[in-house]
């Protein structure tokens, strides 16, 4: 959490060894016991919120979503909704160079892709991994 937030004991009770008085208004800087010591209503909290856990990102679409096998090397837009600027894309489950534009976009390059292939791409954020979208490579004709 790296914060800390003011409590007020609402009734004696005793944590990490250290006795709190009713009415005693003391510092607390664990989240995890912050939210214990609500839970039971020892105390009253001042200025601290729980902090909501990121969702995973979301992935709409994938600019271009097709290629053919020989084609020259690109960059592949990728776009949803979630992205932060420590996202990472993965294609085929491995991480690769990601830039993040948006919220809603990040990039990468694409080096010429020689076979044919339907590679998944994902995104993962701090909340978890992305759905899969999938990129297509057809053989030349």
């Amino acid at each position: 959490m790296g914060d800390s937030a003011d409590v007020t004991a609402r009734v004696y009770h005793t944590e990490h060894g250290n006795e709190h008085l009713e009415g005693e208004t003391y510092s607390v800087d664990d989240e995890a016991l912050l939210e214990t010591l609500r839970g039971i209503g020892f105390v009253s909290i001042e200025g601290w919120t729980p902090v909501t856990p990121p969702a995973a990102p979301v992935l709409t679409t994938l600019t271009p979503s097709t290629c053919v096998v020989g084609a020259a090397a690109f960059t592949l837009r990728v776009q949803g909704s979630g992205f932060t600027a420590t996202d990472v894309v993965n294609l085929n489950g491995a991480p690769v160079a990601t830039t993040f534009v948006s919220a809603t976009e990040l990039t990468t390059p694409v080096a010429s892709p020689v076979s044919a292939a339907a590679i998944p791409v994902t995104v993962q954020g701090a909340g978890g991994a992305s759905n899969a979208l999938t990129f297509t490579v057809t053989a030349s004709r």
